[in-house]
């Protein structure tokens, strides 16, 4: 009789357990399988309802542009925006406990300056991203910055705060007249389609300058390099720039994975450092651009306990090249 007693308590055990683990997969946040988007030649989607096939450029990076660094400070731009941060999905970014990050002092000095803090207008409410200049007029960002993924609305307008300090804003501020992104990111929110563009109303990259950027097939060019990703998060206080730099750990075809401390509102930063592309060295330029950090509960593989950002890809390259006029 006790053998008995123990075998059916035995199999009771393993039917409540088998129970709970079906429970635990049915309440457990499915992962999102995206095909794999083609390289060819990349589609561009703009705010303004324009869709055409990027030109394919003659070079494999952009060169770096330090500006002439003279403030352009205005009275009547005191004040600026403020916005909270965008969130979708499981796509939360993460501080990797402890915070390794810094803050940025210095943000009148280049590169910093090339680095804007964005806020965007949706009817909805304002919401906080990062971007950094590629050229005069144009800087680069998340897809996710240009084109929300939860409602499929692109914001009505951007601001952008270049080199800002809190409320100092030593090169003023511009507005978006056109955003960029790419058919794949608003057809299907692939996360190895999250990249976008700005086009400004001012030419303030002339003064702020601008990064270089570029590409490489190589894959042990960017393994174990040292980056930078440094932007505006919505943990510090309102409009301070912080960096963290650290090896770039995962290197797939679309994407970069680092165990770089990140938070909200530093999405569309640049993942930069001192670069080589091919055969030609590239100081400050951007290898890729921040998007995503780890979901504990539903980690993404290959990051898993990593934060990552879009790999530029000859594709992301030309995208970023047409979004500015050309790279030559």
């Amino acid at each position: 009789m006790k053998t008995t007693s123990a075998k059916n308590k035995w199999a009771r055990f393993a039917v409540l357990s088998a129970l709970l683990i079906l429970v635990l997969v049915a309440i457990a946040p499915l992962q999102t399988t995206f095909a794999d988007e083609p390289e060819g030649i990349d589609v561009i989607v703009t705010n303004d309802g324009k869709k055409f096939q990027a030109n394919v450029a003659d070079v494999a990076f952009s060169h770096p542009y330090a500006g002439t660094g003279a403030q352009t400070f205005n009275e009547s731009e005191a004040t600026p925006g403020n916005g909270q941060v965008m969130q979708f999905g499981n796509q939360t970014e993460t501080v990797i406990v402890p915070d390794g990050r810094s803050q940025v002092t210095k943000t009148s000095k280049y590169p910093n300056r090339a680095i804007a803090s964005l806020v965007m207008t949706y009817p909805y409410g304002d919401f906080i991203c990062t971007g950094w200049f590629i050229g005069p007029d144009t800087l680069a960002t998340a897809g996710h910055c240009v084109f929300d993924p939860s409602t499929l609305q692109f914001p009505t307008k951007i601001m952008v705060y270049p080199g800002r300090d809190g409320n100092n804003l030593p090169y003023g501020s511009a507005q978006s007249i056109q955003l960029f992104t790419n058919n794949c990111w608003t057809s299907t929110q692939n996360p190895k389609c999250d990249y976008g563009g700005i086009k400004i109303n001012k030419t303030l990259g002339n003064t702020v300058g601008w990064f270089g950027f570029g590409w490489t097939n190589d894959n042990n060019q960017l393994l174990n390099h040292k980056v930078h990703v440094r932007g505006y998060p919505g943990d510090k206080p309102s409009g301070t720039m912080w960096n963290m730099k650290g090896p770039l750990q995962v290197i797939t075809k679309k994407q970069v994975g680092y165990s770089i401390d990140t938070f909200g509102g530093q999405s569309g930063s640049p993942v930069f450092g001192n670069m080589v592309f091919g055969a030609f060295p590239c100081n400050p330029c951007g290898a890729g651009i921040h998007a995503y950090g780890f979901d504990q509960f539903n980690p993404r593989p290959p990051f898993y306990s990593r934060n990552s950002g879009t790999r530029i890809t000859p594709k992301v390259f030309n995208a970023l090249c047409n979004y500015r006029g050309g790279c030559s």
